[in-house]
Formats: structure tokens, C-alpha cells, sequence
């Protein structure tokens, strides 16, 4: 696997599939993590940091996750799916206050009919506070 190079066709799916045998079989986060970073590295591309984000999210290390869903976020503003990744992610380091002002940001900031699931989402996230 490790002999299909960056601008081979089936490179993201042969980085995916070696990032898996590493977590695994192998139990290894630190080569899962990277197996996603060359991939990012190689192809910087919305799909790449997103796939390299949710390997953070993953192996629980939400904070480097939400900077590289920002980074992706930076290239795609109007993606809600990414907006949806970081306000996940500040939830789950507990950040209650930060994924609160994230998600009234996105909703402010996204249309009508793309941010119906953020403000799902915001919803959910004041009733589990109990915050209505």
C-alpha cells in the first residue's frame, strides 16, 4: 500500500485504508494521525481535512481537530457541514460557551435553508444545558 504515491487515482482510498490497519490492528493513533496529515499534505483539499479531522475527533483530540476543520472551513465558508464538525467538537472538550457563540455564528451567517441543521443543532445544545 505504502507504494501508491500522491498522484496515483486510488491514493485517498490506500491512505484511508492503511490509516485503519494502523488504528486497528496496530492500535498506533500516532501513524492513523499520520497516514491522514500525508494525505492532507499531499492533496490539500476540503475532503482531505476533513478526513484528517475526524481521524482527530477519533482518537479524542478534538482541539487539533477544530483547527483543521477551521482551516477547511476558510476555504468553503458556506460549508455547514464543516460548521457542524467544529460546533461537535467544542462540545466535546466541554466548551459549552464556545460551541454556543460557534453555532449562533454559523446560523447568523448561513442561509436559510443550508442552516436549518445548525440551528438543530443550537437547539439541542440549549436543551441539553437547559438553557431555553
Amino acid at each position: 500500500l505504502g507504494s501508491i504515491g500522491p498522484n496515483e487515482r486510488y491514493y485517498i482510498k490506500v491512505q484511508s485504508e492503511m490509516a485503519s490497519v494502523y488504528l486497528t490492528a496496530r492500535n498506533d493513533k500516532r501513524m492513523y494521525i499520520n497516514c491522514y496529515r500525508r494525505l492532507a499534505d499531499a492533496r490539500p483539499s476540503i475532503q482531505s481535512f476533513l478526513l484528517l479531522g475526524d481521524a482527530y475527533m477519533r482518537v479524542q483530540e478534538p482541539q487539533k481537530a477544530i483547527t483543521i476543520y477551521q482551516s477547511a472551513l476558510e476555504q468553503n465558508p458556506s460549508d455547514t457541514t464543516l460548521a457542524s464538525k467544529i460546533g461537535k467538537a467544542y462540545i466535546t472538550t466541554h466548551d459549552y460557551n464556545k460551541a454556543i457563540e460557534y453555532y449562533e455564528s454559523a446560523v447568523k451567517s448561513s442561509p436559510s435553508t443550508k442552516g436549518t441543521s445548525l440551528r438543530h443543532e443550537l437547539a439541542e445544545l440549549y436543551t441539553k444545558l437547559k438553557k431555553f
